[in-house]
């Protein structure tokens, strides 16, 4: 579950993306206040990426078919990324990087 607090942590409010017990979050980052990506680990054959334009209030799963297939048994690393403007990189288990140069719209690997 992700929570968020308004009033410098004395209440919070839960956030989640529309994520199931068998999800895995690995990072959440914001670019700006109200734009910003949850990555978690592949689920249905696609790494899970979930996009908010509205500091969190509702999430958008990135579609499939923007980001590379992952390899076999290919995972991520928690809390493991970079981040510079609106490009986002992320490395796995299997010595690739996931690359997005837009915010988390689209994907690239290598």
């Amino acid at each position: 579950f992700l929570y968020k607090t308004t009033d410098g942590g004395i209440s919070w409010t839960e956030t989640s993306p529309p994520m199931n017990d068998s999800s895995f979050i690995l990072t959440v980052y914001f670019f700006t206040p109200t734009r910003g990506i949850v990555l978690g680990d592949p689920r249905d054959g696609y790494f899970e990426i979930y996009q908010t334009t509205n500091a969190g209030q509702t999430w958008t799963r990135v579609p499939r078919t923007n980001i590379p297939e992952p390899l076999s048994g290919e995972f991520a690393y928690t809390g493991s990324y970079a981040v510079e403007g609106l490009n986002i990189w992320f490395p796995t288990n299997l010595g690739r990087i996931y690359r997005s140069i837009d915010g988390g719209n689209n994907w690239q690997v290598s």
